[in-house]
């Protein structure tokens, strides 16, 4: 698969490589991947849920670390860099609601709260996204490992794929 962004991503057949984390008892709070290759970017596909009541406030966290120790994080805030993976639901099912009722961020009515540039995104299908976030890596050190770990209630958060990059 190759993203708008141009970033590839291999799926590996019929394998089951995505894995999602919450504070539900049902779900690992965090999860860690091994890497242990350097590179100069990192490049993830995250998706999930998330609600207007988990906005502004870090729902979870993406942690690099290196061979030496190093650690680098990147927190998923929406709508700064983590949107929902379906848009939000609203349902008319109140009186005198317009059937038209939005159910997702709109730039003409939210641009005081939503980032300039919404975040890169690529659409999995009908009703379906995953934010595509990088982080540029420390040049020569190799990376161990990344982790993901929800922060928030009430969310799930998934990692779909990652995608080491050199020589950009």
């Amino acid at each position: 698969m190759l993203t708008p962004q141009g970033v590839p991503f291999s799926w590996n057949g019929e394998a089951r490589n995505i894995v999602f984390t919450s504070l539900w008892d049902n779900w690992p709070t965090s999860v860690t991947v091994p890497v242990g290759v350097a590179g100069e970017a990192l490049w993830m596909l995250i998706c999930g849920s998330t609600n207007p009541m988990q906005c502004h406030i870090a729902n979870a966290v993406v942690t690099l670390r290196y061979a030496n120790g190093e650690e680098n994080s990147l927190a998923l805030v929406p709508p700064f860099n983590y949107w929902a993976l379906c848009p939000l639901g609203a349902q008319p099912n109140s009186a005198g609601q317009d059937e038209n009722s939005r159910s997702d961020y709109n730039y003409g009515t939210d641009a005081f709260c939503l980032p300039s540039v919404s975040p890169p995104a690529v659409n999995l299908g009908a009703n379906c996204r995953a934010m595509v976030l990088n982080r540029r890596l420390r040049p020569g050190l190799r990376l161990e490992s990344v982790t993901l770990e929800t922060l928030s209630q009430d969310v799930v958060v998934g990692l779909m794929g990652l995608t080491l990059m050199r020589g950009l």
